[in-house]
Parts: structure tokens; C-alpha cells; sequence
């Protein structure tokens, strides 16, 4: 769907004009926010075997030697790494009567962006992991959307919300 764009007809009197002033457009800084934790579990690793008091391998009723499992411990560390950048711009709506040059409402408007990604990078041996941390690990640290394109996707918002209010308000600028 295309946008509609209006120019104004120097030739012709407008009863209303809406403006939209922009009082404010501010980019957060980028944040890092990173923490890290190790999970580790017990494992089979092998056999051994079971010794009498003498040193010699047990056996069985049946002759066969009498093995156990050889246990280990393992360990993984996960590095979460939490990004966030936001943006917002800030202004009014204002509507005029263009007869009594009068602002006849004027209302606020706020749009802000949002870029957040949270990964989690194993390091160490991720059979160690409960499946609940192994299902968060894959996501990588992305790069942060520069300051332009931050504003760019509140803007974005900011177009939605303006249409959202001015028809909302239609009942003061139609007869």
C-alpha cells in the first residue's frame, strides 16, 4: 500500500490543519549486559571393576567378573549476553481551526524502538547442560542497529500512531 502524501493548495482555504511536533528524539546508549554460570552433571565414563580386599577382581555366581559403571563429572560454562538500544521520539498532535487560528485539541504522542537479543554461548562440554539452557544456546551476540535506522523504526511507529489518532479524532475535523 502506498503513502499517501498531501501538499497544501495555496489557491484554496483550509478549514483544520494538523500538526505533528516533534519535541524530542533520543537513542539510548547500546548496553551489554553479560553474566555467566556453569552447569555441570555426572556421566558414565567406562567401566571398572570390582576388587575383593585382596586386589583380585570379584566375581559373579555365574564366574563373571563383577564391573560397575566409572562415573565423571563435567562442567560447561554459559555466557549470557543481554543487548538492549532503544529509541524514542516525543511530541504533539495538534489540531487547528484555521478560521480562528485557535488550537482546538492537541494531543501527546510517543513512539519508541526496541532492539534487544539475548544469547547464551556454551563453552565446555554442553552434554552438561539441562535441556532447558541447552534449548537457549545458538543465538549469537548480533551487531546494534545504528542511531539512524534506531529512529528510523520509531518513526516507523510514530506514522501508525499519528494515522491511529487523527482517525480517532475525525469527529472534530468533519461536519
Amino acid at each position: 500500500m502506498g503513502e499517501l502524501r498531501y501538499q497544501k493548495d495555496k489557491n484554496k482555504f483550509y478549514d483544520y490543519s494538523i500538526i505533528l511536533n516533534i519535541k524530542g528524539i533520543v537513542v539510548s546508549p547500546e548496553q551489554v549486559k553479560e553474566e555467566s554460570h556453569t552447569e555441570e552433571k555426572e556421566i558414565q565414563d567406562g567401566w571398572q571393576y570390582v576388587l575383593d580386599a585382596k586386589g583380585n577382581v570379584m566375581k559373579d555366581t555365574a564366574g563373571n567378573d563383577i564391573k560397575v559403571p566409572k562415573m565423571k563429572i563435567i562442567t560447561c560454562r554459559v555466557i549470557e549476553t543481554h543487548q538492549l538500544k532503544t529509541s524514542l521520539i516525543t511530541g504533539t498532535l495538534d489540531y487547528y481551526n484555521n478560521a480562528t487560528k485557535q488550537i482546538i485539541k492537541t494531543d501527546p504522542i510517543t513512539a519508541e524502538a526496541i532492539f534487544e537479543n539475548h544469547s547464551d554461548v556454551p563453552v565446555g562440554d554442553t552434554r552438561a547442560l539441562k535441556p532447558e539452557t541447552a534449548k537457549k544456546t545458538g543465538n549469537k551476540p548480533m551487531p546494534f542497529p545504528s542511531d539512524p535506522s534506531m529512529i528510523m523504526m520509531a518513526n516507523q511507529k510514530l506514522k501508525e500512531m499519528t494515522k491511529n489518532i487523527i482517525w480517532q479524532n475525525k469527529g472534530l475535523i468533519t461536519y
